[in-house]
């Protein structure tokens, strides 16, 4: 027989799980939203492919996607995002 707390952490765990997966999903979109859009004003260098990869606080990725509508080249992008 499971317990009551066991149950609730249990709960608890698989919640948290399902958190971070939804955080991970998001992180990953917008990864390739902003990729998918600056390659349309070029060849997106490996080193800035990283750069975006590793970047995992949403607001900075949002900033990123807006700023790839706003620039002309990759290099400007590159520039602006920091």
């Amino acid at each position: 027989e499971v317990d009551i707390a066991t149950k609730k952490a249990r709960e608890e765990g698989i919640n948290e799980g399902i958190e971070q997966g939804k955080e991970q999903g998001i992180e990953q979109a917008m990864t390739l939203a902003i990729i998918t859009v600056l390659r349309k004003k070029g060849d997106v260098p490996m080193s800035l492919k990283e750069k975006i990869n590793k970047e995992k606080n949403v607001d900075v990725m949002e900033s990123w996607l807006e700023l790839t509508t706003e620039v002309s080249s990759i290099e400007e992008f590159e520039e602006r995002m920091y």
